[in-house]
Order: structure tokens, then sequence, then C-alpha cells
């Protein structure tokens, strides 16, 4: 599970301290709204098979101008950053990254082919043999796994991108809001 924190508007909240009840309820709308787009972009971009790691992605208010948005996955870092050699930090989120490389997802081998075979079930994959005679799903996902145990899997990122361009959208509705008000 990760969450993300926006910095650099304390300023700006100090400010609101002393505003109107209005004022401060059109920017607590703003950081609302951010945090839905911010959701269904996460949403929209993040891998998709059974729909669990997308129904785990939300945001809860935590109080007035304050947004926690995070995804409930417990796998949700894997597919943002990869595993093992394919492993690589998002540039200014090394920190969460650093947090999720090396914790193990708790299971067994046994879990993770079964895991696996579900999904090449739902996918439809059958490798085959040298001769042409395709293997089984337990023996083509046993082949699968053991590649991802050795080489891990590519990061597929989804949401921690998204971070830029809810900031940038942040800053310019809250910039219109001070326009409209101080003009």
């Amino acid at each position: 599970m990760f969450k993300i924190k926006t910095t650099g508007f304390d300023s700006l909240l100090k400010k609101l301290e002393t505003a109107p009840k209005e004022v401060v309820q059109l920017v607590d709308g703003v950081f609302e709204n951010t945090s839905k787009e911010f959701v269904s972009r996460a949403k929209r971009d993040a891998p998709k098979d059974t729909g669990f790691l997308t129904g785990e992605i939300s945001y809860k208010p935590e109080g007035e101008m304050k947004y926690n948005i995070f995804s409930g996955s417990r796998y949700a870092g894997y597919l943002e950053f990869g595993t093992k050699r394919n492993f690589k930090a998002i540039p200014g989120f090394e920190k969460e990254a650093s947090e999720i490389k090396g914790i193990g997802v708790s299971g067994s081998a046994a879990e993770a082919i079964e895991n696996i075979t579900q999904w090449v079930k739902r996918k439809g994959i059958l490798f085959q043999k040298a001769g042409g005679k395709n293997m089984t799903v337990e023996q083509t996902a046993w082949i699968i796994w053991h590649f991802i145990n050795i080489n891990g899997i590519k990061p597929q990122p989804y949401f921690f991108k998204q971070v830029a361009i809810a900031e940038n959208n942040l800053e310019k509705d809250l910039k219109q809001i001070a326009e409209e008000i101080f003009d």
C-alpha cells in the first residue's frame, strides 16, 4: 500500500486559516476534485486483469483541504516499480520505491503458482513442447512462475506518474480561484 502527500501548499493553507468559510470550502472542493481526477487517471492507467487493483485505488478526506490518495492492494508497489532485476524507481519517488523493495508478499510458492494458473486460464495461454504438443495449464503456469521468480516483473507505472499532473492542475485551479477572489 502507498499514499500520496502533496507539499508546497503550506503558505496557502496558513493564509486560508483567516479566510471566509466560503473560500475554504471552495479550495477544499478543488483539493477533492484533484483527488478524484488523480484516482480516475490511476485507475485508467493501472494494469487490468481481475479488477482488484483498480478497485483498491481510492482517496478519502482527512480534514479540510487534506485528502489521502492511496492504493490498498498489497501488490500495488510491485506492479508500479517492478521486481528483482526489473525494479526501477520512478525519479522523485525513490523513497517510496525503496520502502517497497525487499518486502515480500506473504504467501507460498504454491499460492503464487495457483494464482498464475488462474491467470493462464483467463488469458488462454499454453506453451508448446519441442514436438509441438501443448503443455498443460499447470506446466505453463510453473514455467511463468519460475521465470518471474528469477527475473521479476517489469514495472507498469500507473500511480505515481499522476502526481505531477495533479500538482499542476491543483496549482492552476488554485490560481484561478485566487484571481476570482482578489480581482
